[in-house]
């Protein structure tokens, strides 16, 4: 499952975070990514049969991301988005 968590969709962000963490725990062979900025695997954080402790986990991945977006400065400040194009291309073989 794919959940998009970019600004345009915060305000139901939190309601499907706990949809995906509910599906992932129900469904031992589900598995959920989170797009922001950039798509992340989220399945080993959602879990946690306890729902705060892996939307605790969540909000811990997102700093660390914050935190080294902010260190790399890879993009100039004058682009913005979710950079969707190259956070979805296929891995390498």
């Amino acid at each position: 499952m794919l959940l998009d968590a970019s600004g345009s969709m915060s305000l139901y962000t939190a309601f499907f975070v706990r949809f995906l963490h509910g599906a992932v725990v129900a469904f031992r062979e589900a598995e959920a990514f989170v797009f922001h900025t950039r798509l992340a695997h989220v399945s080993p954080s959602l879990r946690d049969r306890d729902v705060t402790r892996a939307v605790e986990k969540l909000a811990l991945m997102r700093r660390v991301s914050a935190a080294a977006r902010a260190s790399a400065r890879a993009s100039p400040p004058s682009i913005a988005g979710t950079r969707a194009a190259s956070s979805t291309r296929a891995p390498p073989s």
